[in-house]
């Protein structure tokens, strides 16, 4: 039977579709019921807390068997798709460097393409992971390390999601809790000095949107 839910911190549209028995998270989201909450979250993967999306039906595909047969079915893990850029200080591209990325247990190795792009297709109710990166191999390593906690990340439309990927960047907003303070205003400046934007410190359409493009969403 068709329902509400009302979306916590923590949760991506992926994460409740799996919840809820959903392969195709698209099911959810493509609803007519929907269209609202599509035209505010442009990314089903940014869902705010509190937001209410309506789970429909599951659809039930019929099989055609002989009977008194034995027959085996195979289902393929639910998965999502999880894309990173990696760039330095200067907002350049750390292309084919060594990485290291391990979800819920899960692992990938691998280099980043000539965009400092990486890419891999992780359990939908993924929750946790880190991600490693190698800027130089050999005796003198160096080497950059993340946390990545999904559905962690609110929209860029919130000052929780300008906050949080502030803190991503590498500058110092505070807590992502939508709440101004003094530390989002020197973040702000901070962000805008850096990238030939008005250092005003308040949140205005165009630093939003370098925002979101420096952090890639």
């Amino acid at each position: 039977m068709a329902k509400i839910h009302r979306v916590k911190q923590g949760e991506t549209l992926y994460s409740i579709a799996h919840a809820e028995g959903f392969r195709r998270a698209e099911a959810i989201w493509e609803h007519e019921s929907n269209a609202h909450l599509r035209g505010k979250r442009p990314s089903p993967s940014l869902l705010f807390p509190g937001d209410e999306l309506l789970i429909p039906d599951r659809r039930v595909t019929p099989f055609a068997c002989a009977t008194r047969s034995l027959h085996t079915f195979r289902l393929r893990p639910s998965t999502r798709r999880f894309e990173q850029d990696l760039r330095n200080e200067h907002d350049e591209p750390l292309a084919s460097i060594r990485y290291a990325l391990d979800i819920d247990g899960t692992k990938f190795e691998g280099r980043t393409d000539g965009h400092g792009h990486l890419g891999h297709d992780v359990p939908a109710d993924a929750k946790r992971g880190t991600l490693e990166a190698w800027l130089r191999e050999g005796a003198d390593e160096v080497k950059l390390s993340w946390t990545l906690d999904f559905g962690h990340l609110d929209p860029l439309e919130e000052l929780s999601g300008v906050q949080g990927r502030l803190g991503n960047l590498g500058y110092d907003a505070g807590q992502a809790d939508g709440h101004p303070s003094a530390a989002t205003t020197a973040a702000i400046s901070d962000f805008q000095s850096d990238h030939d934007l008005p250092a005003t410190g308040e949140l205005d359409d165009a630093t939003r949107s370098k925002i979101g493009a420096a952090y890639g969403g």
